[in-house]
């Protein structure tokens, strides 16, 4: 008892006068902060949050983006010879089921495409009468043993 201090608790006012400049970074205007609906500030906080949480899984995401950089060129680097060679992603990932469908259509025709270049290529490649065969001629749908 004898020479103990006892801290005084700050009034709202130094607390208000506190948190003033903080509200202001949050994007919050002083008429808001001193005259508007108290509640005003709980959704501004609450949104500041959702910017950061945001601003984190951006850069989470350049970080990923990076890292495929790396490994795409400095593993290409090193690779063994005969190895598959690594590549950065050709296209964005995606984080949404709409972006997934989107990307895997692309791919399908991506494929298709693919597909009726080659045999395009190797039809070329075939004499013309082994293309023409059979052609011209009916099916015999009736089999006889």
């Amino acid at each position: 008892m004898g020479g103990e201090l006892v801290k005084a608790q700050p009034s709202y006012r130094e607390i208000f006068y506190q948190c003033f400049p903080l509200y202001l970074s949050m994007g919050m205007s002083a008429e808001e902060y001193w005259d508007d609906d108290p509640w005003l500030a709980y959704y501004y906080r609450k949104a500041y949050r959702l910017k950061l949480s945001e601003k984190s899984q951006e850069a989470w995401l350049q970080g990923i983006y990076f890292s495929k950089a790396i490994e795409a060129t400095i593993g290409n680097m090193f690779a063994k010879k005969g190895s598959q060679k690594l590549s950065y992603p050709s296209e964005p990932f995606a984080f949404t089921k709409e972006d997934a469908e989107r990307q895997e259509k692309r791919k399908q025709q991506n494929a298709k495409a693919r597909l009726a270049a080659w045999a395009q290529s190797f039809n070329s490649k075939m004499p013309l009468e082994v293309r023409m065969e059979g052609i011209n001629e009916p099916r015999n749908n009736n089999r006889t043993n």
